[in-house]
């Protein structure tokens, strides 16, 4: 969670382990990240993404992932800031009918 300048939260994150089988250890996956509007372009991302740095180090992960859908731009754009790019992998989904 991190907080504006009021103190009050203004943004989450919910990140958690995800097993890396032929690395033989954990990564983070970062479920979801939200900022509330308002807040947006005001560092509270960039403190959020500090933190879960933070975490993944103290707990020995080697790298955290997560997704974006395509047309989330302005969250692209920031992951892209932060990382240099996306990744080379390619998400897919199955739903049960």
């Amino acid at each position: 969670m991190t907080r504006g300048s009021t103190g009050l939260a203004v943004g989450i994150a919910h990140m958690r382990a995800c097993p890396r089988p032929l690395g033989g250890c954990n990564i983070g996956f970062l479920d979801d990240m939200f900022v509330l509007p308002e807040a947006r372009g005001g560092g509270a991302a960039d403190g959020l993404f500090s933190t879960l740095k933070d975490i993944a180090t103290a707990r020995g992960w080697p790298a955290i992932r997560w997704i974006a859908q395509d047309f989330n731009e302005r969250g692209r754009a920031f992951y892209d800031r932060h990382t240099g790019g996306s990744s080379d992998f390619i998400m897919y989904q199955w739903n049960q009918e």
